[in-house]
Order: structure tokens, then sequence, then C-alpha cells
């Protein structure tokens, strides 16, 4: 009888900034609020043309505000920017670097960039770093556990569903790290990976072939890192452009 999976939990985590998504709602519906106004008090020439320029400043604050996320699912990373999208497999992360901005360093020397989460100030990080101190005299985990895993909850790793949420930096690094760590290393997908009676777990992408190595056929490795454009809000803006450059010459 086949040994069962032991692959832990894996919550969907979306790392996204609320109060931004609320300033971008805000000033989008400003900008409609004008171009209406314009539109109906100087005609449609001048409303086109209000309705191009009202355009590009909500799509500057879309792409600011609203469009950065981070979503963590059980078998990859996937990191939305503004213009392009960047899908990460948890074994090939290397680490993470906050010190400026988040940056996600993959096993092949790759680095992606998070618009997602932002650099903290540091009063608030030297608030948060007391807080761990203080939590890990409570619990007698000690400083290093606590440095290491600050921004990390518990449900975050080991619940279900999808939590929605907005971290910095900081925080979203130690929560990827820990992640990628728990997805490759208790029974997840990537390297080292093992099931319930210890032997070495077969890739699920390698598929029959992990079974009977000699009769396993070439096949191409799927990239540690996939990226694409985001080809809507692209289009929109070049429609936008022409549209500002059409109401100018007439």
């Amino acid at each position: 009888m086949p040994a069962e999976s032991t692959a832990p939990a894996a919550p969907t985590v979306i790392v996204r900034s609320l109060p931004g998504r609320l300033g971008a709602l805000v000033v989008g519906a400003g900008a409609l609020w004008a171009v209406l106004t314009i539109w109906a008090a100087d005609g449609a020439r001048n409303g086109a043309q209000a309705l191009a320029w009202g355009g590009l400043v909500t799509l500057a604050v879309w792409a600011l505000w609203w469009a950065p996320q981070l979503r963590l699912d059980a078998d990859r990373l996937t990191i939305r920017n503004a213009w392009r999208t960047h899908i990460v497999a948890w074994e090939a992360i290397e680490t993470c670097r906050t010190r400026w901005a988040l940056e996600i360093v993959t096993t092949d020397g790759a680095v992606v960039r998070a618009a997602a989460a932002q650099r903290a100030g540091g009063l608030r990080t030297s608030l948060r770093r007391r807080q761990a101190l203080r939590r890990a005299e409570s619990t007698g985990r000690g400083a290093n556990w606590e440095q290491v895993h600050s921004g990390v909850r518990e449900d975050f790793l080991t619940g279900e569903g999808a939590y929605r949420t907005g971290m910095d930096s900081e925080q979203a690094g130690d929560l990827i790290e820990a992640y990628a760590e728990r997805r490759t290393q208790h029974g997840g997908i990537g390297p080292g990976a093992r099931s319930a009676t210890g032997a070495p777990r077969a890739d699920p992408r390698e598929g029959a072939h992990a079974l009977n190595p000699d009769s396993r056929a070439p096949r191409t490795p799927r990239p540690a890192l996939r990226s694409q454009w985001n080809r809507p809000p692209l289009i929109l803006a070049a429609v936008l452009c022409l549209l500002l450059t059409a109401t100018a010459l007439a």
C-alpha cells in the first residue's frame, strides 16, 4: 500500500496594499467626475481630451497602488508588478533582499523586484523589532528565532483557504523564505522532499518516468523563473496616448 503524502497544508497568501487600493478608487472616481463635468460643459473635443488625461493619471495611480501583488500558492510564487508578472517555483528561491525594497533572488542568480511590499520606515522597523524581542523573552524561544521569523504568522504557513494582507518588504521577505522552506523541506515540491517512509519523494513534474529512471525520456526542464508582459495596461496606455494626440491635433 503506498505511503500517504505528508505534504503540509498550503494556504494561499495574497499580499497587496489595501490603503493603496482605496486611494486608487478615490482617484479614479475623481477623474471620472472631472471628465463628465468637462464633457458636459465644454463639448466632446475637450471632454475627449480630459478623458485621455484622466485615463493616464488613473492608469499611473493604478500601476503604483492597485496592480502590485504577491501571491503565495502551494506550487509557486507569483509576483505581479504594473507592467510585468513573474512566476517563481519555490525550489528556485535562494533568498530575499529587503534593504531598499523586496527583491527575490533565484538559485540561478536572477533578481526580481516586487513592488507590492515597500520598505518600512526606520521607526516602524525599530518598534517591530522591540516587540519581537519581548515576544522572544515571554515565549522562551530566544531572540534569533524571532529575528528570522518576526514577520511570519503561523496561520500563513499552516492554515487553510486564502489570506489577504498588507506587508512591508521585511515582513514579506520573511514570509516568502519561511513558506519556501516549509514547501521544500517538509514534503512539498522540489529537492529534498520526502515521503512518510523517509524515502526521497519524486518530483511530481517528472511523471511516471520518475519511478523508472531507465525509461525516462529526455525532457525540457521547467524554467525557475517565468516572466510575461501584462498586455491590458500596455494596450490601454497606447490607446490613451493616441486619443490624447488625436484631440491635440484636431
